[in-house]
């Protein structure tokens, strides 16, 4: 089933009209204070189709480039005021599917994203799907063990790194936290040398594992590792 996030500004009558619908419906309502946490709730749930009714979320539209940097095919309806033509348009050539114009009855928005689920792949996977054999990472000796059940062995800020997303998989994790854990605060250059542990580890992944590493890259925010993950 594809399941839609509600992003709003803690409009509790829409939250509780949706919520009031019946189970089938599948809607997951939240409401989400950060960009950080749409995110999450977009890898830990997910999300095929997303609903923006928040307009504290600024810039509306570098969140709605990188949603689908996250997920390309992520199907996103936006509710914005009558006014503004020119986010309308900006909106909808960035990739947004639909814009409703605010105000604008439940019923009718209810109907625009039951269109939308309608247009959606039906053959869609969850990548934490429970059914999927987990990722395993020991601690003892520095190893990364694939759902295949081959072994790699992790240097020092390669076992740093995949540990820190390991903590809470399926969850973006902040890029400065990351950087911090894992080159070191008084480092410089953190950029370009996170890059390179990220990019040797997905190298390492196909070479020695023969599978990709499940690490996504949130344009700007962090990382998230979209598998079942666990340490020994």
């Amino acid at each position: 089933m594809d399941k839609v996030l509600v992003v709003t500004n803690n409009n509790q009558g829409f939250l509780s009209y949706l919520q009031s619908l019946n189970q089938s419906s599948d809607f997951y309502c939240e409401y989400c204070e950060s960009e950080l946490e749409v995110f999450e709730q977009i890898i830990k749930h997910d999300i095929s189709v997303l609903l923006i009714e928040d307009t504290k979320i600024e810039p509306i539209l570098i969140c709605v480039q990188r949603y689908l940097l996250l997920k390309p095919e992520l199907a996103i309806v936006v509710l914005v005021d009558d006014g503004d033509y020119k986010l309308r348009i900006n909106l909808l050539k960035t990739g947004v599917d639909r814009c409703l114009l605010k105000p604008i009855e439940y019923q009718e928005i209810l109907e625009n994203l039951h269109c939308v689920k309608r247009k959606l792949p039906t053959n869609l996977l969850s990548s934490d799907d429970a059914s999927f054999p987990s990722w395993q990472l020991i601690t003892n000796h520095w190893i990364l063990v694939a759902p295949n059940q081959k072994q790699m062995k992790l240097n020092a800020r390669e076992f740093n790194f995949i540990y820190e997303l390991f903590l809470q998989p399926g969850k973006a994790v902040d890029r400065s936290k990351v950087m911090d854990i894992v080159i070191g605060k008084c480092m410089q250059d953190h950029d370009i040398k996170l890059n390179k542990v990220l990019a040797n580890l997905r190298k390492k992944s196909v070479t020695l594992l023969d599978h990709e590493l499940p690490v996504k890259t949130i344009h700007t925010v962090g990382y998230a590792f979209i598998s079942n993950a666990q340490i020994k």
